[in-house]
């Protein structure tokens, strides 16, 4: 209101207007900003998040790439282009996205994470395995790729292994898995701990980790 050409003021209104998902206002900020000055570069990405907002996906693909020619390479906008590309069935392009967001930045396990999972899906074996471990490396509260890797051990009949993985996700806090919507793991590693012991003839193992795991889950009839 004092100032109509702060164009900072408009960006910025823009991005509380979308942290709101008031698309509209959002976007006639974006224009206030870009009037003021066409060759600032913030309102570019706020504008391309609207777009991702209202899942027009091969629009803010295009925003997105227009931001990154404009203002520099960034690992937040690869990650979002990694996300759109695969949605869009653009695998090869999403890794390479998720490539340059590693190298951007390379101590973020996000995009070794989003890379890592590609990579499950793809059934590449080994770079999934280790990418991650990777993530497991850098983000030790990570408590659904450490299960991941257990479950692939326990898949490969290296039971010794796997055991060891997953009683060390059983002495994980379960607070912090609570934060990130992973107690689940707890329940999954129960069950196939129960399930390790009975293969290798040793139900004594077998019962305590079933009992562990009615505890968690007593409705399971089966």
């Amino acid at each position: 209101a004092l100032d109509p050409d702060y164009k900072e003021a408009w960006n910025n209104l823009a991005a509380a207007y979308l942290a709101r998902r008031r698309v509209k206002e959002a976007s006639g900020a974006v224009e206030k900003a870009l009037a003021v000055d066409p060759n600032y570069v913030e309102p570019l990405l706020v504008g391309a998040r609207i777009l991702d907002l209202e899942e027009r996906k091969a629009e803010a693909l295009a925003a997105y790439e227009a931001y990154l020619a404009a203002a520099g390479d960034d690992a937040g906008v690869r990650l979002a282009l990694a996300r759109l590309s695969r949605d869009l069935g653009r695998g090869e392009e999403a890794v390479a996205h998720l490539r340059m967001a590693v190298a951007l930045a390379p101590g973020d396990p996000r995009p070794r994470r989003e890379l890592a999972q590609t990579y499950w899906k793809a059934e590449n074996l080994e770079a999934a395995r280790r990418e991650t471990q990777v993530v497991v490396d850098l983000d030790e509260d990570d408590g659904e790729m450490r299960y991941i890797l257990a479950r692939d051990l326990a898949q490969q009949r290296e039971y010794k292994a796997a055991v060891k993985k997953y009683r060390k996700i059983l002495g994980m806090d379960p607070k912090n898995l609570e934060f990130r919507d992973q107690l689940w793991i707890l329940t999954e590693s129960q069950r196939d701990l129960a399930r390790i012991f009975e293969k290798i003839d040793q139900p004594t193992l077998a019962l305590h980790h079933w009992s562990e795991y009615l505890r968690l889950v007593p409705e399971d009839t089966e």
